[in-house]
């Protein structure tokens, strides 16, 4: 993870807006080298576990609607879902 393009704000065609390099490098070194590898620490996690559960998580919404309810219901669950998931 490059955490200098990922905070970098874009351009509306999704480039990186040269505008902020100079701001964003300020911030990343105020955060320092351990606030840093923390982050990429995190994020690599993330990612490895969302890899190893997300057919979990596919599991449980199929079985949703895999069941009868009426449409408040459905709704209602779903609304909860969205948070959890």
């Amino acid at each position: 993870m490059n955490l200098s393009t990922t905070i970098n704000p874009t351009r509306e065609d999704g480039g990186v807006d040269h505008r902020f390099t100079g701001l964003t490098n300020e911030i990343l070194r105020r955060a320092g080298d351990e606030c840093i590898k923390d982050l990429s620490h995190l994020y690599q996690y993330t990612n490895d576990a969302q890899a190893r559960y997300e057919k979990a998580g596919l599991t449980l919404v199929t079985s949703f609607f895999q069941v009868e309810m009426e449409q408040w219901q459905r709704r209602t669950f779903l609304k909860k879902l969205r948070v959890c998931l």
